[in-house]
């Protein structure tokens, strides 16, 4: 679309400046042809500053140009993927016609440990868009990468965090035969 009106007022300009030879009115079309490509850089930029990554040490989120969070996977309790759908629903709020649609996509639902002061900051940081209750939202396009990527970092955080704290009680083992 955005491709369709550049060509539509560039082709315009030059018509105006080539049969028509007024230049002043050619260049009111040439900056018509200027927007579609400021728009589409604009859009970009934007897509390239949301971004979700997952570290050694937490998840780092990106929504635009000045929002972002960083959290520890000793904040993380668990992720889970559930549908557009089942979290609109529980938010409550009437769903608009570009939400339907995504209704059938999927989302990381990552539940969040601790107090209400996680959720709370984490809501100042990124919108109230993202953070819903104790869950952190993410629709993202990767899903299952993503989901992946979030179990392997939690499973590394609590296999070091279960060496450095050896267990107070240890049961012996039932051999084989197990319990009867």
């Amino acid at each position: 679309m955005l491709v369709a009106m550049f060509f539509v007022a560039v082709g315009f300009g030059g018509y105006d400046v080539l049969v028509l030879h007024k230049a002043s009115d050619a260049t009111i079309f040439l900056l018509y042809g200027f927007f579609p490509i400021a728009f589409a850089s604009a859009l970009y930029i934007y897509g390239a500053l949301a971004s979700v990554s997952f570290d050694d040490d937490g998840v780092s989120v990106r929504y635009g140009p000045f929002r972002r969070a960083h959290l520890d996977y000793a904040d993380i309790e668990k992720g889970r993927l559930e549908t557009v759908e089942s979290i609109w629903e529980r938010s409550g709020r009437k769903p608009s016609k570009m939400i339907r649609n995504l209704y059938k996509r999927k989302a990381l639902c990552i539940k969040l440990r601790g107090d209400d002061e996680l959720p709370y900051r984490l809501r100042r940081k990124l919108g109230p868009r993202l953070v819903f209750e104790r869950d952190l939202v993410l629709p993202l396009t990767d899903i299952e990468d993503a989901m992946g990527a979030l179990k392997d970092g939690l499973q590394r955080h609590r296999g070091a965090a279960a060496a450095a704290a050896p267990s107070a009680r240890r049961g012996h083992r039932r051999g084989k035969r197990g319990r009867r």
